[in-house]
């Protein structure tokens, strides 16, 4: 995440924990250089691979505020195939369109991080590493979270579909263009044409979504609070 308060630190997840073990206060604060400005409340550092995509994409787009990379097993089966991500379910539809970025090995050099930039491109949200893994980007953490969540979820879709069928010349595919998806709260909260007779809150990308999770999360933390209670 970039953060707000300076446009070149960034909070990422430290190097030698897993994903459930994360907290708040354990996250570490770099430079885009993916130097060291705190870090946190463990005495871990920063796989420096694996910031080097992100460094890559934050300084090739400042309307980006927010960057995840996950591999998940059927993220890299489709990024494994030649087709990509096929258009055979609203949630790779609702993704736009997608970029894709060949395997090179471990991102670290100047010219791959030209090419990264060059993959995802100038207004690209989605971006799929060949053989590897999976990239979402956002103006906010709620934008960057519906992409992967609805990329994974496309991902899985296909897998499954794909081991049933047999192969992609047996799917029934949608027109991207036919079916574009409107979502909800594409336009900024202070855009000029907004209806000032219009009460309704205006949403971003992801954010209903997001604040949902949110919520369901609490409900959990507060069930197990009542249960260790009782």
């Amino acid at each position: 995440v970039r953060l707000s308060s300076n446009a070149e630190h960034f909070l990422i997840v430290p190097f030698g924990l897993l994903y459930s073990e994360v907290t708040a206060s354990s996250l570490v604060k770099v430079d885009v250089r993916g130097e060291m400005v705190d870090r946190g409340s463990t005495n871990l550092g920063v796989n420096q691979a694996g910031f080097a995509l992100h460094s890559a994409i934050y300084a090739a787009r400042p309307d980006v505020k927010c960057v995840i990379h996950i591999h998940t097993p059927a993220g890299a089966a489709v990024s494994a195939m030649k087709c990509g991500l096929l258009p055979i379910s609203p949630e790779a539809l609702s993704l736009g369109v997608v970029a894709y970025h060949d395997y090179h090995g471990i991102l670290v050099d100047q010219e791959e991080t030209l090419a990264i930039q060059k993959s995802l491109g100038p207004k690209g949200k989605v971006l799929i590493l060949r053989n590897q893994g999976l990239v979402s980007v956002g103006e906010t953490v709620e934008e960057a979270f519906y992409y992967i969540h609805n990329l994974v979820t496309a991902c899985e879709i296909q897998v499954r579909t794909l081991a049933g069928l047999g192969g992609p010349n047996n799917l029934v595919t949608l027109d991207p263009e036919r079916y574009k998806v409107q979502r909800q709260g594409s336009k900024s909260r202070d855009s000029d044409d907004e209806d000032p007779g219009d009460t309704q809150p205006k949403w971003q990308v992801g954010e209903q979504e997001f604040e949902s999770l949110m919520r369901m999360l609490d409900n959990l933390v507060g069930a197990l609070d009542t249960y260790s209670t009782s």
